[in-house]
C-alpha cells in the first residue's frame, strides 16, 4: 500500500478557503482533481500540471505533465476511466507525463484508444510519445513493440465542440514565442470550469472566457516568490528566471483581477514556484477579488 500524498505547508494554509456549496440534486456536479501542481519540476510535493475533470461519469485530463500517472494512481482513480486528454501547449511540464501515461493504459489496461486533443502541433508531438511508449510496452496478448495507434486531435483557437458531456470552449493565450497556448472554459451539468493553461496578462481573453464560471483555475507567480526560489542562485540566472516569468506567466494582482471582472465564484491558484507562501498568495488575491480563493495542492479534490 503507497504511503499518504505529502502535503505542504501551504495545503494546510490553504484548507480554511475551501467552501462546500451545496448544489441542486437535478444538475450534476463537476469534480475536479488537481494531480499536478507545480511550475516545472523543483517544486517539493508538487508534479507537473495535471487536472482531472469528471462529470457524467466520464472523465478527461487536463495536461499530463511529469508524475501526472504517479499522481492518479496515488488518488486512487485508474487511468483506464480517462477518455480524453487536453493539453494546453506542448512545454514538457504539461506534457512529459504522456508518455507514461500511454505506457499505463495499454498494458496492463488494454486501455488503448483514447484521445489526444491541443493546439496545431500536437500530432507530431503525440506521435514521438506514442513512439517512445511502445517500444517498451504492448497491449495484453500482443506483441511487445507493436505501433500504437492513438486518436489526435489539433484544436484551433476560437473552437467550441461537444466531447461527451463536456462542451469545451477554447481560446488561444499569449504565452511564448514558437507555440501555441491555449485556455479553455468546460461546462457539463450546468457548471462551468475555466482553465487558463499558462499566461501572460491578458483580460481581453480570460475574462469573457471566464464570465460567470462557478470555478477558475489559473496559474500565477508573485515577485516574492522568485526572489525566495531563486535567492541562492548566480545573479545573471535569477535574473534570466524572473524575467521569464515577467514575459511568459500571470502575477498573482492580475489574477485577482480577472476573477474578479470575470464574476467567478471561485478561484483557484496553481502552477505554483518552490519560493510562494500560500499565506502571501491569499492576501494578494483577497486585496483583489472577493470570491473563495484556494490554493491548490497534488491531490485537492473539489466539486463544482
Amino acid at each position: 500500500m503507497r504511503p499518504p500524498l505529502p502535503k505542504s505547508p501551504a495545503t494546510y494554509r490553504a484548507q480554511p478557503c475551501l467552501v462546500i456549496i451545496p448544489r441542486p440534486a437535478t444538475l450534476t456536479a463537476m469534480r475536479v482533481t488537481f494531480l499536478g501542481t507545480g511550475a516545472g519540476t523543483d517544486t517539493p510535493h508538487r508534479a507537473g500540471s495535471s487536472i482531472l475533470l469528471t462529470a457524467a461519469g466520464e472523465s478527461l485530463l487536463l495536461d499530463c505533465g511529469p508524475r501526472a500517472y504517479d499522481r492518479l494512481i496515488m488518488a486512487g482513480v485508474s487511468p483506464a476511466v480517462i477518455s480524453r486528454i487536453l493539453l494546453s501547449h506542448l512545454h514538457p511540464d504539461h506534457t512529459l507525463g504522456l508518455a507514461e501515461f500511454i505506457q499505463a493504459m495499454t498494458f496492463p489496461h488494454g486501455a488503448l484508444p483514447l484521445e489526444i486533443h491541443g493546439p496545431p502541433g500536437t500530432a507530431e508531438f503525440a506521435a514521438s510519445m506514442v513512439r517512445a511508449a511502445s517500444l517498451v510496452t504492448g497491449m495484453p496478448g500482443r506483441g511487445w513493440g507493436e505501433p500504437l495507434e492513438v486518436p489526435v486531435h489539433e484544436i484551433p483557437p476560437g473552437d467550441t465542440r461537444e466531447s461527451g458531456p463536456f462542451r469545451i470552449r477554447t481560446e488561444q493565450v499569449p504565452h511564448a514565442p514558437n507555440l501555441v497556448c491555449e485556455a479553455r472554459r468546460i461546462e457539463a451539468g450546468g457548471r462551468a470550469a475555466v482553465y487558463s493553461g499558462d499566461t501572460t496578462a491578458a483580460e481581453e481573453i480570460m475574462v469573457p472566457l471566464a464570465d460567470g464560471a462557478d470555478l477558475l483555475i489559473h496559474e500565477c507567480y508573485s515577485l516574492a516568490g522568485i526572489e525566495r526560489w531563486t535567492a541562492a542562485f548566480e545573479p545573471r540566472r535569477s535574473a534570466a528566471i524572473r524575467a521569464a516569468f515577467e514575459r511568459t506567466h500571470a502575477e498573482i494582482s492580475y489574477v485577482a483581477r480577472v476573477a474578479r471582472e470575470a464574476g467567478v465564484r471561485t478561484l483557484v491558484l496553481t502552477h505554483l514556484n518552490p519560493g510562494e507562501r500560500a499565506e502571501e498568495l491569499l492576501d494578494t488575491a483577497a486585496a483583489g477579488f472577493r470570491g473563495t480563493i484556494v490554493i491548490a495542492s497534488d491531490g485537492l479534490s473539489l466539486a463544482v
